[in-house]
């Protein structure tokens, strides 16, 4: 019998992962849970509803959350984004 041995690939993100926005839809602030590798850094890009880059923030495995402040954001759909895996948000007033 012959035997093949497959080495799974498997990215990065499935071993950083992070929640889903609350409160969702945010007036004020909203909380953006993740979840990276002791360690670890990554960026959190904040983009609109067309695609544009509101924000961008270093994040790390010291916390597990984000406290982002949406105050000055205008009402509508938002998507954030970590290690390529993204979630969206709404604002409203």
């Amino acid at each position: 019998a012959t035997f093949l041995l497959v080495k799974i690939f498997l990215p990065k993100i499935m071993a950083s992962s992070f929640g889903h926005a609350y409160p969702n839809p945010a007036r004020n602030t909203i909380s953006l849970p993740y979840n990276l590798n002791k360690g670890e850094q990554a960026e959190m890009l904040i983009y609109d509803v067309n695609g544009k880059m509101i924000e961008k923030k270093t994040i790390d495995s010291t916390f597990d959350k984000i406290l982002l402040n949406v105050e000055s954001y205008t009402p509508g759909i938002y998507f954030y984004s970590v290690n390529g895996v993204s979630h969206k948000f709404v604002v409203n007033r």
